[in-house]
């Protein structure tokens, strides 16, 4: 008997022994071996980039150096603007390392986005090579013109194909090679030229950007917000915008535009104020616009208030001894890198200015330049026909009535005989 209560001891001290030796997750393995689980990676093939602001809402204050659609100051006045790429669209164009070359053989001149101002800090995205797969029905053509230094560098400048599923800068990276800033709307380079500064020095250094222009008129959004309409001349131009200089509502540069159709499709009609005897040549002109294609144009004699505040689009057309004394004008010019006029009046002489407003040894007898309402913005651009002298506004109303084509791709001209000077003179 105190031999099998012996037995029975030890094998119960042996089996709490060995559940002793066991750690707590032994004990709770299962006999069988565990199924082995593989968790392959889902590949979301329909996720999509967000979709791009426009240019003005990609940058920041702190990030737009000048934001103000197609360009501005570097004070803060952006375009883009730019520029507008500049521009500031746009327009909205930009070389932090001084751009691509010096200015060419001299042929034209400056919207952005535009659009303005980016940094190549910010570049966001680029386009190696350009597209080919450009969707949506198209319907007519636009025209689209890339230039570098007011319009000396020809970069691009055909018809394209209007489509009605894609934005001028889905359509742009069809033909161009495209980098964008600001979340991919902003247009940071073309071709390889980018925005910033030529060089590190305060002293030396130029802020570069591209800018762009819907029909004569810097546009308000970016590249991504814009859709091209059949028969639409659109400008990109890459050039200084240092300082003060460049602020350019509106430009020479797509005419007939914008009295036959202006930014995005307004046809607000034209009125020609005319100064002193010049009745007859606002005739000639009036009926010239209308073989173009404008219509609702109307002729009057210069009234300054009229002028200052339009609802149409405006030419001024004149002498400058009849309307250089008009508080209008004397505002208009008095401000070149506000207003975009880019010539200076002097006795029987005009001269050309930089896009700083610096006056040059160029000169002619007479000019045709645009800007904004009232210098500004708007829908309304006003354009100055006005000869230092009557064989100047003989000279200057032969380019607008029986060669348009002088003006394409240039901000404002001065016109001296047969030659057409483009302004601001590129440096």
């Amino acid at each position: 008997m105190k031999i099998a209560r012996s037995l029975g001891l030890f094998v119960a001290l042996a089996l709490v022994g060995t559940a002793c030796g066991k750690s707590s997750s032994d004990a709770q393995k299962p006999d069988a071996l565990p199924q082995l689980e593989v968790q392959t990676p889902v590949v979301d093939d329909k996720k999509q980039e967000a979709e791009p602001k426009s240019q003005e809402q990609q940058a920041t204050p702190s990030e737009k150096n000048a934001s103000d659609t197609q360009a501005s100051s570097e004070s803060g006045k952006n375009p883009s603007a730019s520029t507008a790429n500049s521009a500031r669209s746009g327009g909205n164009g930009k070389s932090s390392n001084g751009g691509t070359s010096g200015a060419g053989s001299s042929n034209g001149s400056s919207n952005g986005n535009s659009a303005s101002n980016g940094t190549t800090s910010n570049s966001s995205g680029t386009n190696s090579q350009p597209s080919n797969n450009s969707t949506g029905a198209t319907n007519g053509n636009f025209e689209l013109s890339v230039t570098e230094y007011f319009g000396n560098n020809s970069v691009f400048n055909e018809p394209v194909a209007v489509s009605t599923e894609q934005s001028l800068l889905d359509t742009m990276r069809d033909h161009l090679d495209i980098e964008t800033a600001y979340g991919g709307s902003f247009v940071n380079g073309i071709n390889g030229t980018k925005s910033g500064y030529t060089s590190k020095s305060i002293f030396t250094r130029k802020k570069r950007d591209w800018f762009y222009y819907v029909n004569g008129s810097v546009s308000p959004v970016g590249a991504d917000a814009v859709k091209p309409k059949p028969g639409d001349a659109i400008w990109w131009d890459y050039h200084d915008w240092s300082g003060d200089g460049s602020s350019t509502p509106s430009v020479v540069a797509s005419y007939p535009h914008p009295f036959t159709t202006g930014y995005n499709g307004a046809q607000p009609g034209t009125t020609i104020y005319f100064s002193g005897d010049h009745v007859s040549d606002a005739n000639r002109l009036a009926n010239a616009l209308r073989g173009f294609g404008a219509g609702n144009v109307s002729t009057a004699a210069y009234a300054d208030g009229s002028v200052a505040h339009p609802s149409t689009n405006v030419i001024v057309l004149g002498t400058w001894s009849e309307l250089g004394n008009q508080p209008t004008m004397q505002t208009l010019f008095g401000s070149p890198t506000h207003t975009g006029l880019y010539a200076k009046f002097s006795g029987d002489n005009v001269q050309l200015l930089t896009y700083q407003g610096k006056n040059t040894d160029q000169t002619g007898l007479g000019a045709i330049l645009a800007t904004g309402s009232n210098g500004g913005g708007g829908s309304t651009p006003t354009w100055l026909v006005i000869g230092a002298t009557e064989a100047g506004l003989e000279q200057a109303l032969d380019i607008m009535i029986a060669r348009p084509g002088d003006l394409r791709g240039k901000v404002g001209v001065v016109v001296n005989g047969s030659n057409v000077l483009a302004v601001p003179v590129a440096q």
